[in-house]
């Protein structure tokens, strides 16, 4: 599986840098940064979170579309679980599906 941080975690950039939001995935012997400028989403107490059901298995736009009324929002809740692909969430597995509040701010 895949590692994520951000460069900014590393001290690799300072605070005004574009790169300081790009995260690193390392996957043994490789590292990547991501090719877009990611935004980070904080916890709030609004976030729900969501068990993936057999049936939600890599569609993160199912889930979204339930919370969300709106499938295309799937990116939020794989940015906000630090998702490499999005396509390999299993049953079990506890997302946080953060609120549109929180994001709009």
């Amino acid at each position: 599986m895949s590692e994520l941080k951000y460069l900014s975690e590393n001290n690799e950039f300072s605070n005004v840098s574009r790169y300081q939001v790009l995260r690193v995935i390392e996957e043994t012997p490789s590292t990547y940064l991501e090719t877009y400028n990611q935004v980070k989403i904080p916890v709030s107490p609004d976030d729900s979170y969501h068990v993936v059901s057999q049936a939600e298995v890599g569609r993160l736009d199912m889930i979204a579309n339930d919370y969300y009324g709106i499938p295309e929002y799937w990116w939020i809740i794989a940015i906000a679980n630090n998702m490499v692909d999005p396509f390999l969430v299993n049953e079990g597995v506890m997302l946080r599906v953060p609120s549109l509040l929180t994001v709009n701010n």
